[in-house]
């Protein structure tokens, strides 16, 4: 499992990658919380995965408010170059370890 910023992951199995949301669930009967992977959509590549990751997040940003053309190409390169960033910084602390 690949672990990504704002509660995101990307899981894998033998036929596709899985973008999904780290969500917490509690029982009605226990009261015991618990964390599952809840899949959004499903890619042939992590590539694919990381893409739509940062469209659904690009389309977040729509919906919350509203701006110019030139307020959302700011706010799409913010948010693009956020991920790089946090995607990089992951990849350079794993191949420490």
């Amino acid at each position: 499992m690949i672990k990504l910023p704002n509660g995101y992951v990307i899981t894998a199995d033998a036929a596709c990658y899985a973008l999904g949301k780290i969500t917490e669930t509690t029982s009605k009967k226990t009261g015991e919380k618990k964390e599952s992977i809840r899949n959004l959509s499903y890619h042939s590549t992590v590539e694919g995965a990381l893409k739509s990751l940062v469209a659904r997040e690009q389309r977040g940003v729509v919906n919350c408010k509203d701006m110019s053309l030139s307020d959302a190409l700011r706010e799409f390169t913010a948010l693009t170059e956020h991920f790089k960033q946090s995607l990089a910084e992951a990849f350079s602390v794993e191949s420490k370890d």
